[in-house]
């Protein structure tokens, strides 16, 4: 797998929104051609519920809930190049 072949390559860019408090909500969002045959485009979520609960003594309960949805399709690339 010779390194100057640009068909052995992979790109890709992301970008996240995030706040500075752990309890507030991420999104995540990335674009990816991987081989120059597949184009993969992902977006996650990551939330984080806090719910005091009175019948334990008031302890605090944390849910983490992470959310994710990938999509993968042949590149235009491939398909002009003819593979």
């Amino acid at each position: 797998m010779p390194f100057t072949d640009l068909k052995n390559w992979n790109c890709a860019i992301g970008y996240g929104v995030g706040s500075s408090s752990p309890l507030s909500p991420s999104f995540n969002f990335a674009l990816e051609l991987v081989r120059s045959s597949q184009l993969v485009a992902s977006f996650y979520q990551h939330h984080i519920s806090a719910k005091v609960l009175d019948y334990r003594g008031g302890d605090e309960t944390l849910n983490y809930i992470d959310l994710g949805l990938e999509l993968a399709t042949s590149s235009i690339l491939c398909e002009l190049q003819g593979g």
